[in-house]
C-alpha cells in the first residue's frame, strides 16, 4: 500500500513540475561562447548576457548562470544532455569547467 501512495505522489509531483516548467521558460536559447560573452532569447528578443559563476555541471544535465547586461539580472538556464548533440554538450562541459580552472594570475590549469 505503501508503495502505491508513494508511486502516486511521485506521479503528482511529476505532473506538476513537468506543467510549472512548460511555459516562456521552457523555450528559452541560450548560446555560450568561449571568452565567457553570451546571447538568450526569450520570448522572440534576443539579450546579451555574461557568464557568472554558480552554475554546476553533470553528465546529463548542468546549471549555466549568466547576467543579463542591460537589466543586471541573474539568470540560471537548465542545459540536458538529450536536448543537445553529444558533441556540442561536451564542448559546454569543456568550457564551463576550464571556467572554473581559471585564475586572472595563473591563467588556465590543465588537469
Amino acid at each position: 500500500m505503501w508503495m502505491l501512495v508513494s508511486l502516486g505522489a511521485l506521479a503528482a509531483v511529476h505532473g506538476g513540475v513537468a506543467g510549472a516548467v512548460r511555459g516562456p521558460a521552457a523555450t528559452a536559447r541560450l548560446i555560450l561562447r568561449a571568452d565567457g560573452s553570451a546571447m538568450l532569447r526569450r520570448d522572440g528578443d534576443w539579450v546579451d548576457a555574461e557568464r557568472s559563476p554558480g552554475g554546476w555541471v553533470s553528465r546529463w544535465c548542468c546549471v549555466v548562470t549568466v547576467r543579463e547586461l542591460l537589466s543586471d539580472r541573474r539568470v540560471h538556464c537548465l542545459v540536458c544532455s538529450s536536448l543537445n548533440t553529444s558533441d556540442a554538450y561536451r564542448r559546454l562541459l569543456v568550457t564551463l569547467r576550464l571556467a572554473r580552472t581559471h585564475a586572472a594570475d595563473r591563467g588556465v590549469t590543465w588537469l
